[in-house]
């Protein structure tokens, strides 16, 4: 709810009042099977230009998926648009494109691959631009974080990263998180190399995020932020009786963003923060 209020947040920011017209973009890395862009689209307040981005093996699935719901093609096309004419569809490949949305495959480790394949989704460095983030950065090394962190900095004119993933690796809780997760043959270096929302938040800012920068484990969001009658709703769960386990979950996520350029909404208190 968090990350999709500032998704909301940050189309409106946006929107040109005067023309009506949309000039924002989202870019998403490591996008895996979400459906935000879908989910915008069919409330029409989309941004400008949607880009996703993942490993080919995840974007060809999602080509896939996409071939069969003439729904979704009706979205990325525009509504009412046919397939030949609006949107092209590689499944093969993993590529989708359209005027709106591009789906391109890439590993994130490789920083001139993804040079490459943000160019092809014509992606637009001068527009203000969301980036996230979602559970991506406890799957990469050290230096492959500060290389894509820094090429989106270095690039974009005008730009807000968010970032949600996992930390505190040190205590027995988040001992037990990696070892259940590298079991299963995937292996963390990244919560490792960013322990602690303090490391999140210098990461930001040695990487070039300096406009505005900051860090909530997804407890205090939870705590602080969140309506309260979402969260009583929330507590009535059958699955939240241990609230203890909860609450330990929700402090080994965090939520950081940062920020650079000169554009108003990424140094309001508003955004990316209007929880």
């Amino acid at each position: 709810q968090a990350i999709r209020q500032v998704i909301d947040c940050f189309v409106e920011s946006t929107v040109n009042t005067e023309e009506g017209t949309k000039g924002g973009q989202i870019l998403s890395l490591g996008s895996g099977w979400d459906t935000t862009f879908f989910r915008l689209k069919a409330s029409k307040c989309q941004p400008g230009r949607y880009i996703e981005v993942d490993h080919k093996q995840v974007t060809t699935s999602k080509c896939r998926s996409v071939q069969k719901n003439q729904s979704l093609i009706d979205l990325i096309a525009g509504g009412g648009g046919t397939l030949a004419d609006d949107v092209e569809i590689d499944a093969e490949g993993g590529r989708i494109f359209s005027e709106q949305y591009a789906l391109v495959p890439c590993d994130l480790r490789d920083i001139e691959g993804l040079k490459t394949s943000l160019e092809v989704a014509s992606v637009n460095y001068q527009a203000p631009t969301l980036v996230l983030l979602e559970c991506v950065l406890a799957y990469l090394d050290e230096d492959s974080t500060r290389n894509l962190l820094k090429l989106i900095s270095d690039s974009f004119e005008s730009c807000c990263i968010l970032i949600y993933d996992m930390i505190g690796p040190d205590d027995p809780f988040g001992q037990q998180l990696i070892f259940n997760v590298e079991s299963r043959g995937c292996p963390l270096p990244g919560i490792r190399s960013f322990p602690t929302k303090d490391a999140h938040a210098k990461l930001l800012q040695q990487c070039g995020f300096s406009t505005a920068t900051g860090v909530h484990n997804m407890l205090e969001i939870y705590q602080k932020y969140l309506d309260g009658a979402e969260r009583k709703r929330t507590e009535r769960i059958e699955f939240l009786d241990e609230l203890e386990e909860w609450n330990l979950i929700m402090s080994h996520y965090c939520l950081s963003y940062g920020a650079k350029g000169s554009s108003p909404m990424f140094s309001s208190e508003k955004m990316p923060l209007k929880l």
